[in-house]
């Protein structure tokens, strides 16, 4: 019987068998990538509770920075601000909110919280 020596490609002679090395690099590699998917699930952070703020309800009137600061604070990460009549909201500054969508409500920090703004101070939207 003729004599079975390593091949280059990690097999041994013309058995087809991988040798325990290979096994332990694919075994390895196999489990790297399955650590690798679920710690990188967007939707389940390995080390994220889920937790309950409540959207404050004292924001109708203010200036869009401070209550974009405001919601931060508690805990908000996903802050929207949409101003009437539709279009882009650029120097925050200049907007006032109008009202925030589930005002006095609690929902989950990662929900998005829409802020409804208009545009001016809020010295010039007395009514807000």
């Amino acid at each position: 019987m003729a004599e079975q020596t390593p091949a280059p490609h990690g097999r041994v002679g013309r058995s087809g068998r991988h040798t325990a090395t290979t096994w332990l690099c694919l075994v390895a590699v196999l489990l790297a990538g399955t650590a690798f998917v679920v710690h990188t699930d967007p939707f389940h952070p390995p080390d994220a509770a889920s937790r309950t703020v409540v959207v404050p309800d004292d924001l109708t009137g203010t200036n869009a920075v401070a209550a974009g600061h405001r919601l931060r604070a508690v805990g908000f990460k996903n802050v929207v601000f949409v101003p009437d009549g539709g279009g882009t909201v650029v120097m925050r500054s200049r907007w006032t909110v109008r009202s925030v969508d589930g005002a006095g409500i609690a929902i989950d920090a990662s929900s998005q919280v829409i802020v409804r703004v208009t545009r001016g101070s809020p010295a010039d939207n007395p009514a807000a």
